[in-house]
Order: C-alpha cells, then sequence, then structure tokens
C-alpha cells in the first residue's frame, strides 16, 4: 500500500468536498478516504463481518437526497418479506422510543454546537445496543451499496468541534485513540463532507435531515409503503399524527 498517497489525499480532502458534483461522487470519494486511513492506521480497520457501529450508531442522520437513493435501491432490490420484517422492526422501535426519536430528529435541524451535541448523545445513549432497523438477520447491512455516508465515514473520519478533533468512532476506538499517542491530523476530517450534503447536495432546497427511522416511517402507508421517495415529508405533522 501507498501510505504517501493516502495521506496526500487526506490532507487534500477538505479542498476536494466542496468541488463533488453528486452524492454518488462523494459516496466514492468517502470510501476512498475512509480506506485510506485504514491503511494508514491498519489497528482501527473495521474486521469483516464487524457490525457494532450498527448497534452504537443506529439512527444514522440521513439528508433527503441520501434517503431517495437508498430508498430507491430498496425498491428495485429488497423482497417482500424483508419489506414486511422492516415494517415489524420499524413500528417496534417507533412504539418504543418515539419520544426520544422526535427529540433526535429536532436537535439534527437546530444549530450544531457542543450543547446540541450534547443532548444528542445524551438522547442516543438510552437506545445504544438497539440494531439499525435496516441490518438484515444474518448479520449484514441491508443496503450496503447505497448505505449513508455517516456510515461509510464511521470508523475512518474525524470531526472538528471548536477547533478540537473526535474520532467518528465505536466507543471502544473513541477511547483508544484519546488513550493513544495517535496524531488525530492523520485522518480525514467530516466536516466539509458534512457541509457539501447539507448546503449543496440536495435535490430541492427545502429538503430537511433526520434520522433513518423516521426518514422511513414517513414512507409507511397504511399496511405497505409509499412509491416514491419523499424528499422533504411533513415531519412535523406526523409527529402529531401517531
Amino acid at each position: 500500500m501507498n501510505t504517501s498517497a493516502a495521506q496526500l489525499r487526506i490532507a487534500l480532502a477538505p479542498q476536494l468536498a466542496p468541488t463533488l458534483p453528486t452524492l454518488p461522487a462523494l459516496y466514492a470519494v468517502v470510501d476512498q478516504l475512509a480506506q485510506d486511513a485504514f491503511d494508514t492506521h491498519p489497528d482501527i480497520a473495521c474486521p469483516t463481518g464487524c457490525n457494532t457501529c450498527c448497534h452504537q450508531a443506529s439512527m444514522p442522520a440521513v439528508t433527503g437526497t441520501e434517503f431517495a437513493l437508498l430508498y430507491t435501491w430498496m425498491q428495485s432490490e429488497w423482497t417482500l418479506a424483508q419489506w414486511r420484517t422492516l415494517a415489524s422492526d420499524l413500528e417496534t422501535l417507533y412504539r418504543a422510543h418515539k419520544t426520544r426519536l422526535w427529540a433526535m430528529h429536532a436537535q439534527l435541524n437546530q444549530a450544531f454546537d457542543p450543547p446540541s451535541l450534547a443532548r444528542l448523545i445524551r438522547d442516543i445513549q438510552p437506545l445504544e445496543g438497539t440494531p439499525c432497523v435496516l441490518l438484515q438477520g444474518d448479520g449484514r447491512c441491508g443496503v450496503y451499496p447505497v448505505r449513508p455516508s455517516k456510515c461509510r465515514a464511521h470508523g475512518g473520519f474525524a470531526f472538528d468541534m471548536n477547533g478540537q478533533r473526535h474520532p467518528q468512532a465505536c466507543r471502544s476506538e473513541v477511547e483508544r485513540w484519546h488513550s493513544s499517542d495517535a496524531d488525530l491530523l492523520t485522518l480525514p476530517l467530516w466536516n466539509p463532507f458534512e457541509q457539501r450534503l447539507q448546503r449543496h447536495l440536495r435535490f430541492e432546497s427545502d429538503t430537511v435531515t433526520s434520522i433513518l427511522p423516521l426518514w422511513l416511517w414517513a414512507h409507511r402507508t397504511g399496511d405497505g409503503w409509499g412509491e416514491r421517495a419523499l424528499l422533504a415529508p411533513d415531519f412535523n405533522t406526523l409527529e402529531r399524527s401517531f
């Protein structure tokens, strides 16, 4: 492996992110940078078959553009049995954690600062151990080819909060980074990619961000599912309806 080339790509990533014209292009770059991070730090690479993040970070924030790609793919690739299992798992999750899910949605659509991050972490913690509703019975991701950007970046990126970098990873990895002398500057920075997603890669200006379970819940239609992805569902009405 050429770690020098990997580190060069990581260093140039903040300048590259704003130029990415499409969501697939952004996904391709995020995948490459995550692999660059794993090549540079082989000890942090996720082992094959590991799905810890699907239980610890099982409520990924997703933009409307990302969900549209994911939902369209599911409609063409998923079996009826998969849709039925998803409907059951989603309803169980929603009925048990409705208030917490909507609290997370509200935090995501406010200014992102240390207090709001702390509140988001507070809301996520009781859900730790809850599997992502798209995790399949065999432990594999049911939408892996079109998984959201935050799932792609998990484990291989760092994010900046008020000038301080934090690893975007499972708790055990976060603790390992903080207890070691490893330099977080050798991980690609997530912030420019988040900005690209939020400000530019949207089909319509009024699309919103929410957690994946609520995007899916917004597409339930009685006993079935909506025929097409909604970029900006009326989440306010949805929250009051159930």
